[in-house]
């Protein structure tokens, strides 16, 4: 599970303005694609999520393809699941999980301080530049 995480996968943290929120949204995701669904219904019956066909080909040599994906409490379980296997994708996976164990995740009656705003846009930043391209993993 981790080679395909590592391989074919995204770990990040989405964020999202909202008009009519408490304020901007996070939230930590595991996303995987490819070309073939069978493993990510593999997945999907393991972890749950969401399963859709994206096409968005270049060219017509390209196929479709489908995206997995899981969020929120379950893509951190996940992560501190597959963790000690990671080795792509492992020190953003520990940004997420910190992230994750360190945030309250609701605004009903919860108000969040601009200096929680700034604390939380900074593990998005951190998630940012570990997933840039060509940036080194070890």
């Amino acid at each position: 599970m981790a080679g395909f995480i590592d391989g074919e996968g995204t770990v990040s943290i989405s964020h999202h303005n909202r008009p009519g929120r408490c304020g901007p949204t996070y939230e930590a995701y595991v996303s995987v694609e490819q070309v073939e669904p069978a493993p990510l219904r593999f997945l999907q019956r393991l972890w749950g999520g969401s399963l859709g066909l994206f096409d968005r080909r270049v060219s017509l040599r390209h196929r479709p393809r489908w995206v997995w994906r899981v969020s929120g409490e379950k893509a951190v379980t996940l992560l501190k699941e597959v963790r000690p296997y990671l080795l792509v994708k492992g020190p953003v996976a520990d940004v997420v999980i910190k992230y994750w164990d360190t945030t309250r995740h609701t605004c009903t009656g919860y108000r969040v301080s601009p200096e929680e705003w700034v604390r939380r846009a900074t593990f998005v930043a951190q998630v940012r530049q570990l997933n840039k391209r060509g940036v080194c993993a070890a």
